[in-house]
């Protein structure tokens, strides 16, 4: 996908794909401008991400927008060509489909706002039509020493978006399965 970012310096250079075993490629990435081709038309919302397929001549097939502050981490496939995606996302991200329907998900909050940093783990699957089957947050929680020592300290400096995280940074789906490997901060 060409022109997806303003600038070089928003590009993100580590996007993952996942390759099927009849060729089929399902690409991701981010993108901050509206990326329209002859089957795509993805409109973000502030830096967006993607999940595209493509046939094994390269062919656009579909692709669906995470329309939100998101990125992909990780992406595999199962026997059945099901497709999941994970990653990291902030505020409220639309998780689209080429069926029209949507799920939304909510990052971490923190005094009734959402911490604007990319804190909070997704998880989210698709089959090979690209139709949403399910998607979730994993919010990571504070530790009870954290809020006995703010509750005892209510001066003491603290930075909610440092504190807790949950990133899934590899994922493998086998026997019906879905497997993750995280680095995360807090509860979890």
């Amino acid at each position: 996908i060409e022109n997806a970012v303003a600038s070089t310096d928003e590009a993100y250079r580590n996007a993952p794909v996942a390759v099927a075993a009849d060729g089929c490629v399902y690409a991701t990435g981010r993108f901050n401008q509206t990326i329209a081709t002859d089957k795509f038309f993805l409109e973000p919302v502030a830096q967006s991400s993607f999940l595209a397929k493509y046939d094994s001549n390269g062919a656009e097939q579909w692709a669906v927008a995470l329309a939100g502050t998101a990125t992909i981490t990780s992406v595999t496939l199962d026997e059945n060509e099901n497709v999941y995606i994970a990653g990291t996302l902030a505020d409220q991200v639309v998780f689209n489909t080429t069926e029209g329907e949507t799920i939304t998900l909510e990052g971490e909050m923190e005094w009734g706002e959402y911490i604007a940093t990319e804190v909070t783990g997704f998880i989210a699957k698709y089959n090979k039509d690209g139709v949403l089957q399910t998607a979730k947050a994993i919010i990571a929680g504070q530790h009870s020493e954290v809020d006995a020592q703010l509750a005892a300290n209510p001066d003491l400096m603290y930075f909610p978006e440092f504190s807790t995280a949950f990133k899934i940074n590899k994922l493998t789906a086998k026997g019906g399965k879905v497997y993750a490997s995280a680095i995360y901060a807090g509860k979890t």
